[in-house]
């Protein structure tokens, strides 16, 4: 198949999956989760499983920049999610902690979480869940999206 093809192509799938975004939109699927932030998600994820954590290391385990985090943990902080202790021995040294508010926010979240994916899971065989797997999975591999990239910017 030609280039040209193979660009009309791509352009129908992305179409679709925009139209099929628009379909769970349409239907409220993302307004049970949508009151969430990613980064305070992620942030209160990681806290959950490992609570009593630097800022910098939060941030860096999280592939987040300092000033995204920093801005994250203050809006955490203010709904009292979050507490930063700071260390008796080190009194230069901050630890952010999860608050008992926190913990149950952050569950709250993982439980409408786990119903959504749930239910699409339930309307797939165990065949099809594989596959859904196996295609994220290969699609969100960086040394085949890097390749990839490189061959439709630059050509093979």
């Amino acid at each position: 198949m030609s280039d040209t093809g193979d660009n009309e192509k791509n352009r129908k799938h992305i179409i679709r999956l925009f139209a099929l975004f628009d379909k769970l939109n349409e239907n409220g699927i993302f307004q049970m989760i949508s009151h969430v932030n990613q980064t305070d998600y992620k942030i209160l994820s990681y806290l959950l499983e490992n609570n009593n954590a630097n800022p910098s290391v939060i941030a860096k385990k999280l592939n987040l920049t300092r000033s995204n985090s920093s801005a994250s943990l203050k809006v955490l902080e203010k709904k009292d999610y979050i507490k930063r202790v700071i260390d008796k021995k080190n009194r230069r040294q901050v630890f952010v902690i999860l608050t008992n508010e926190g913990r149950e926010y952050i569950q709250i979240c993982r439980r409408q979480l786990e119903l959504l994916l749930s239910g699409w899971f339930s309307l797939l065989k165990e065949e099809e869940i594989e596959q859904f797997f196996s295609i994220i999975e290969k699609t969100l591999d960086p040394m085949s999206i890097s390749e990839k990239f490189k061959e439709l910017a630059f050509g093979s």
